[in-house]
């Protein structure tokens, strides 16, 4: 196994659906049947949201659907833009000892085009005056590129090849040993919401109708789940999709309990951003909120990150001064060929591999590594108190997930 491809897949599976196992079926078609890692965000989304359902059942999932390990990336990756993001998976990836390719879908898998793209240095100029203007960030570094070869305009138009491109670019200096295998994706744009297709869903699509209408039928057969006693038991999970009055109220109280100073002190506000967040905590809820300060320059996303940043943060704990480098690896679920993977990742992991957490665990880690773990404990708090009312330490309590 030491000598055979690793194909490693950075996922939030939020939920897992049919254009998830599409690309899983696309890897071993292209590398034959090769063992896969998916490398997952936990209790939080790069999106800024808290997961649909706890990391362990998205774990599950995945396994399920032919993922052989499951590893979870630290919170304070997640909770940062798509290159932080990238950053983060690829040195989980990478400290693995094992990963020879990372895959990931665009809509224009032209690896050659990509390549380029990754090495290429955009008009900082144009970015920074774009910036200014009001674009976007994503817009800002779309016009950056563009003005150094007008042929790269079409790239930008795929969310997904904008993720991509994070991916290719921390690759360069992440892990620069590994093989890029980008994968067409099939479907509808992931951010998609306006409809549900059983065919191609997008996950935000799903996410949308099971809020709106509930666990019907289409939703598990978008899902591609055909087995009644899965469907009743997805059915009846806890999320907090059902109770967002729950995370309003937590995030109104953190509001008021601090001040622009401390604020900026604990999560990566930037340009008056704490500011804008403090005024706008009036406005009921986290998501009226993240609207209040979003806008042309700053995404929703970005603001809801930050609201996310600040209730995992506390009193205790900062977001600010850490890097996307991997302390550790969290096993969250592994298969029986998965189990053949941990057993060589004893010879060849470069970092400290574990599942459950325990008193001694902080004893082995350093300063850093300290407080990325109470960032993750705490997202899974915060996750537990939305969607159930209780938090109930399960980073303490769960075991792997195993098939």
């Amino acid at each position: 196994m030491e000598s055979q491809p690793v194909a490693a897949i950075t996922a939030e599976y939020n939920p897992f659906h049919k254009g998830h196992a599409h690309q899983i079926n696309v890897i071993r078609e292209t590398l034959g049947d090769v063992p896969i890692i998916a490398v997952m965000s936990g209790a939080v989304t790069q999106r800024g949201e808290l997961a649909l359902w706890d990391k362990w059942e998205r774990a599950r999932l995945a396994l399920r659907n032919g993922v052989d390990l499951v590893l979870e990336i630290p919170a304070v990756s997640v909770l940062r833009s798509a290159d932080h993001f990238a950053a983060g998976a690829l040195s989980v990836m990478r400290h693995t000892g094992l990963v020879t390719h990372i895959c990931f879908g665009m809509e224009d898998p032209d690896s050659a085009k990509l390549t380029r793209l990754a090495a290429e240095i955009p008009d900082i100029e144009t970015f920074e005056k774009a910036l200014k203007a009001g674009t976007s960030y994503a817009g800002s570094m779309a016009l950056a590129y563009t003005k150094k070869d007008p042929a790269y305009a079409s790239f930008f138009k795929g969310s997904n090849n904008l993720l991509a491109l994070s991916y290719a670019k921390m690759a360069r200096t992440v892990f620069p040993s590994a093989t890029l295998l980008p994968i067409l994706r099939k479907g509808t744009p992931y951010n998609e919401e306006s409809r549900l297709t059983e065919k191609a869903p997008s996950a935000a699509a799903l996410r949308h109708f099971l809020e709106e209408q509930g666990p019907e039928a289409i939703f598990f057969a978008a899902m591609g789940i055909k087995d009644k006693e899965e469907q009743a038991h997805l059915a009846a999970l806890p999320s907090p999709l059902f109770h967002k009055q729950r995370l309003d109220l937590l995030t109104a109280y953190a509001l008021e309990s601090i001040d622009t100073e401390h604020l900026s002190r604990r999560i990566e506000v930037t340009e008056g951003l704490e500011r804008a967040l403090i005024k706008a905590r009036g406005k009921g809820s986290f998501d009226a909120i993240a609207a209040a300060c979003s806008g042309r320059r700053y995404s929703r996303s970005r603001i809801r990150r930050l609201l996310l940043q600040l209730l995992c943060a506390g009193e205790t704990r900062a977001f600010t001064g850490l890097s996307d480098e991997a302390p550790y690896l969290r096993i969250l679920a592994f298969s029986k060929r998965g189990r053949k993977l941990l057993h060589v990742m004893k010879k060849t992991a470069t970092r400290p591999v574990f599942s459950l957490v325990n008193k001694d665990t902080p004893r082995h880690l350093d300063e850093e590594a300290r407080r990325k773990l109470s960032l993750d404990l705490a997202a899974t708090s915060l996750w537990e108190l939305a969607a159930t009312g209780t938090a109930k330490g399960r980073d303490y309590k769960e075991p792997p997930i195993k098939d």
